[in-house]
């Protein structure tokens, strides 16, 4: 499970993490509708869609959900732009703020998905050539999309730990 967790006081705010979001891909739709549900650790409480994958949102404790972040219904982007600011999914109380320290912390889940915080440099700087290159293929001509995704896989395939054909990241 990829979610994160900021707890204040009883009151906690729940999102997915910059890792988590970086291997959903572009999200394109939440759904949670589990405001005012008691629900217990590890239940799911929503779920997230991305262009190539559905995916659960579990909680990292027990707990009410008091609040959903409501610009996620017009805006889903916002948890690839700022996963953990704007891209917040629920607010909610927590049933026994002591559980929260039983959860793994920051350096435990840098060990746990095998990248620096909050992931590797070579998937970052895929990420943001693949950002510039959509940019730049959403001008409309097929050829030159065509010339630019070329160029981006040469460029991809250069960069430090690349994955290479047949090999997921």
């Amino acid at each position: 499970d990829h979610e994160w967790i900021k707890l204040d006081g009883e009151s906690a705010t729940i999102g997915i993490t910059d890792f988590a979001q970086g291997e959903l891909g572009d999200i394109i739709f939440i759904e949670i509708e589990t405001q005012g549900k008691t629900l217990q650790e590890s239940e799911i409480f929503g779920t997230v869609e991305a262009v190539k994958t559905v995916s659960d949102l579990f909680m990292p404790v027990a707990g009410t959900v008091t609040e959903i972040n409501p610009d996620l219904a017009k805006s889903p982007e916002l948890v690839n732009t700022d996963p953990y600011g704007g891209g917040w999914m629920i607010k909610m109380k927590v049933n026994n703020p002591a559980d929260v320290a039983q959860l793994m912390d920051a350096e435990a889940y840098k060990k746990l998905i095998g990248g620096e915080w909050p992931y590797n440099f070579a998937y970052a700087e895929k990420k943001k050539l693949m950002t510039i290159f959509r940019l730049i293929g959403g001008l409309g001509s097929k050829l030159w999309v065509a010339i630019t995704w070329t160029i981006l896989t040469l460029v991809l395939l250069c960069l430090p730990g690349s994955a290479l054909p047949g090999k997921g990241i």
